[in-house]
């Protein structure tokens, strides 16, 4: 099974949004995937392990990867294994510093931003309103398009 949203075939837009043609088969996906939930004391205990043992500064979605791997694996190490980090440590520094007493670095790109101008656009026309909730109106995205273009003409 899967989850898609129904698009009108010219424009792009959003005719249905979340449609479940089928239910997945739950007990097939187990046997490919794992899930668990990992509290963020969890998280901090996990960067100050890894730093501790093998000097490397996970961020915290690194941190919930890793530990799910180790309750995944029980113990047993005997499989080749990957972790993939999600976000620069520096993205989170407040969670870094309380996990391991260190404050990363800003990622360059982060710091080239943090050294700009704050712009704030504002999206003045209406969404479209429906049972399951606010969705963007074809007038908001054609709004936001032209501003974005017009932040790139004066590149």
């Amino acid at each position: 099974g899967h989850m898609y949203d129904e698009r009108d075939p010219v424009t792009g837009n959003i005719i249905k949004p979340g449609i479940i043609d089928r239910m997945p088969d739950m007990d097939e996906m187990r046997k490919d995937l794992f899930s668990i939930g990992v509290a963020n004391q969890e998280h901090y205990d996990t960067i100050r392990f890894v730093y501790e043992k093998y000097g490397i500064i996970l961020d915290p979605h690194g941190a919930v990867g890793w530990r799910s791997l180790e309750v995944f694996l029980k113990g047993k190490h005997d499989t080749p294994a990957v972790v993939y980090e999600t976000a620069d440590p520096g993205k989170f520094p407040e969670d870094v510093e309380k996990a391991i007493g260190i404050v990363p670095e800003l990622p360059p790109n982060m710091k080239r931003q943090a050294a700009m101008e704050e712009r704030i656009f504002s999206i003045e026309s209406e969404p479209n309103k429906r049972t399951e909730g606010y969705m963007l109106s074809k007038e908001q995205v054609e709004e936001t398009k032209e501003k974005i273009k017009d932040i790139f003409r004066a590149f």
